[in-house]
C-alpha cells in the first residue's frame, strides 16, 4: 500500500508506468506462489487419504433401523444413512441413497460418484459401469 500511495508522487508518466508494472508482476508472483502452495497441500491431503484407505481392510456394511452404513473392525466408519450398501470391492462400494438412485463411495465415506444412476456395477479393475437409463452405460475409472 505505501508503494501505491507514492505512485501519484512520481515525476513522470514513464516512472509511474514502471512502478505499476512492477506492482502487477509482484501480485502475479504472489498469486502463483499461493496457488502452488494450495495445490501442494491438496496433494498431501489426498496422499494421506490414500494411505488411510490402505489401512481400511475389514470394512463391512451393517443395518440399523432399515438404514445402511459401514463398520470397520466393529466401529462405525460411515453412519447408517443409506437405503442400501453393497459389500466393498477394493476401496469402493455401491450405495443407494433413495429408490433407483445408485452411486459409489469410498470405504472412508467420501462419495466418489453421486447417487443418481439406475444401476452401478463395480469391476475388479477399478472401474464402475453406470447405467444412466436403460441401454445407456457409462464406464468411469475410480480414484481419478
Amino acid at each position: 500500500e505505501p508503494v501505491k500511495r507514492n505512485l501519484g508522487k512520481m515525476d513522470s508518466e514513464a516512472a509511474r508506468a514502471m512502478m505499476t508494472k512492477s506492482l502487477q508482476d509482484i501480485e502475479m508472483e504472489s498469486d502463483a506462489r499461493f496457488m502452488a502452495e494450495k495445490k501442494k497441500k491438496k496433494e498431501e491431503k489426498e496422499r494421506q487419504r490414500r494411505d488411510a484407505l490402505k489401512g481400511m481392510t475389514q470394512v463391512e456394511p451393517f443395518v440399523i433401523g432399515g438404514k445402511w452404513g459401514l463398520r470397520m473392525n466393529g466401529r462405525i466408519a460411515v453412519p447408517p444413512i443409506y437405503r442400501t450398501i453393497e459389500r466393498p470391492i477394493g476401496y469402493y462400494c455401491v450405495m443407494q441413497a433413495s429408490y433407483g438412485c445408485w452411486g459409489v463411495m469410498a470405504v472412508d465415506g467420501r462419495v466418489e460418484i453421486e447417487p443418481r444412476y439406475e444401476k452401478v456395477v463395480l469391476n475388479e479393475d477399478g472401474t464402475a459401469e453406470l447405467t444412466v437409463f436403460k441401454g445407456k452405460v457409462i464406464t468411469k475409472r475410480l480414484g481419478d
